[in-house]
């Protein structure tokens, strides 16, 4: 007998089990939508993360930018001084 093969069964049984296959099909759509909704907040916490890096890379590139434009005029000012 296979898994939907009701034919051998008396009436009452075979609506015991298909209600039992509803039951656990609901359970699994549950369980599904629940780890749907759980990837989704992954996938959007990603996002944040992804977007607060490139935000941190932007950040930290400017004030590279700052400090080498910091660094090449003492450079001047000092050259300058010792003439």
């Amino acid at each position: 007998m296979s898994d939907i093969d009701i034919d051998s069964m008396d009436p009452a049984s075979a609506r015991e089990y298909v209600l039992s296959f509803i039951s656990t099909l609901r359970g699994i759509q549950k369980e599904r939508a629940s780890l749907e909704r759980e990837l989704d907040l992954w996938e959007k916490r990603a996002k944040l993360a992804e977007e607060k890096n490139e935000q941190m890379s932007s950040f930290l590139f400017k004030k590279y930018v700052c400090f080498m434009r910091f660094l090449f005029f003492k450079a001047i000012l000092t050259l300058l001084r010792e003439k």
